[in-house]
């Protein structure tokens, strides 16, 4: 089952942190260097990535953001984007994203000239506005520069990519992975123009 939308991620090369400062509200919680990258994340590459660094910020009532560095990134179109509380995806056929989208819990809202709006209540303080937006093209990896995927939290990765692949989408394995001291178990799902999402489940310890 899905719990919630956990974060967006925007990447960067590991030069440009120092560049990138937060966005107003938003606090360092914690940062990670040189996590490997995991086998399940290799396709989502323009190129071979051998680490990552990781730095998650939070605002009250707002959308966790992780900004995900590597050595290398590429500039592309757009994907995603981010503002004002409200996440932006951009697709050539809105309402086959959306549908995608609808598999993670999000809720169709109303229908807007160039797509449609979900919504879902992920966010403490309020729910999330998603946009799905008409674009020519959108490009999706995960170390093109800026908004790069979203991350959804579930009790049950290896679960929930099961159910996505039944319904006929490109998933990968789950693999595990220590993050700010905690274990996950993390898999990638694609959507039909290349969609990125993370789905992460923390995995319980057995010690009392």
């Amino acid at each position: 089952m899905i719990i919630k939308l956990d974060h967006i991620s925007f990447s960067c090369r590991k030069s440009q942190i120092s560049s990138l400062p937060p966005a107003a509200g938003y606090e360092l919680q914690f940062c990670e260097s040189s996590l490997k990258n995991l086998r399940c994340k290799e396709s989502f590459f323009q190129q071979p990535q051998p680490d990552h660094d990781i730095y998650l910020y939070e605002r009250k009532g707002g959308l966790p953001v992780e900004i995900t560095a590597y050595e290398t990134c590429f500039s592309g179109t757009d994907s995603l984007a981010f503002k004002d509380d409200t996440v932006t995806v951009y697709s050539p056929e809105p309402y086959k994203t959306a549908e995608f989208l609808m598999m993670f819990g999000l809720k169709k809202k109303q229908d807007i000239d160039n797509g449609l709006i979900l919504i879902g209540r992920f966010v403490i303080g309020g729910p999330l506005t998603v946009r799905v937006s008409q674009a020519d093209s959108a490009e999706w990896k995960l170390d093109k520069t800026g908004w790069s995927s979203l991350g959804f939290l579930s009790n049950d990765s290896q679960r929930e990519l099961a159910r996505l692949s039944a319904a006929g989408y490109e998933t990968t394995d789950t693999e595990e992975l220590i993050v700010n001291q905690k274990l996950m178990n993390i898999g990638f799902c694609s959507g039909p123009y290349g969609e990125i999402i993370e789905i992460i489940s923390i995995k319980r310890s057995n010690t009392k």
